[in-house]
């Protein structure tokens, strides 16, 4: 069977067609067409991480006259801190030469009084030392027993001596040298605490409250008001009020 004739069977018009044989694609290549797409994704904001250096508050600068107090009040620091280490080592070495001539004096060479000697002192400001931040303790904790005590702190010194030369606590040491004075400084603040309440609480009263009703000081009886309110019923427009009604029938 000729390609014609297979084509002539399936139903196919053969007619001019000359006996030969036309080649029918009947499929399509599909026609790949590329489609751009576009990129939906936004562009990132680049994110400066913050340092830890920005994340630092700035502080505020100071004018010249104060960086100038600041710098005198640091100096004058410093220069009491050195005195106060001399001062310090002068009194070491004193202690050293009495307790070394004490030990000459009864029998002891000197080179090996002088040992002695600068254990001994050694020993005794280790203690004195332990002594005091033992004292300093006392005293903080007094500051923040009570309110009372509250300013103990800002006496340490004078409270430590007093310690030291009584052999008391710090409470004993505070009222021997503050008990007066505070109390009197105490009430006072108590009063100013009293005050502050007292506004406080005037401030929360509500602004708008209603007005307490005054009593009128036109007297009227029973006889009296049933009278007014009849003239106020019949005469609206004359304006009868217990006042008018007092001055126009009771007097």
């Amino acid at each position: 069977m000729t390609e014609v004739k297979k084509l002539e069977q399936e139903g196919w018009n053969t007619e001019g067609i000359n006996g030969e044989l036309l080649e029918i694609s009947t499929t399509e290549e599909p026609v790949e067409t590329e489609v751009q797409e576009e990129s939906q994704e936004e562009p990132q904001e680049e994110v400066q991480e913050e340092t830890q250096e920005d994340a630092k508050p700035v502080r505020p600068q100071m004018s010249e006259s104060e960086s100038a107090l600041l710098a005198k009040f640091q100096g004058e620091k410093k220069k009491r801190q050195e005195l106060e280490r001399i001062f310090a080592q002068q009194q070491v070495e004193k202690d050293k030469l009495k307790v070394a001539q004490d030990l000459i004096d009864r029998g002891w060479p000197e080179e090996e009084a002088a040992k002695m000697a600068e254990d001994k002192v050694k020993q005794q400001h280790d203690t004195e030392e332990i002594k005091s931040k033992l004292f300093d303790v006392d005293i903080k904790d007094l500051a923040r027993s009570d309110a009372f005590f509250a300013d103990a702190t800002s006496f340490a010194e004078d409270i430590k001596a007093k310690m030291n030369e009584w052999k008391c606590d710090a409470e004993t040491a505070y009222m021997a040298l503050r008990g007066k004075t505070r109390t009197k400084e105490f009430q006072r603040e108590q009063e100013q605490r009293t005050l502050v309440k007292k506004r406080q609480t005037e401030d929360k009263k509500v602004p708008n409250a209603a007005p307490v009703a005054l009593k009128s000081q036109y007297k009227l009886d029973e006889h009296d008001k049933k009278a007014l309110a009849g003239l106020q019923k019949a005469q609206p427009e004359a304006g009868w009020d217990a006042a008018k009604y007092y001055k126009m029938m009771k007097t």
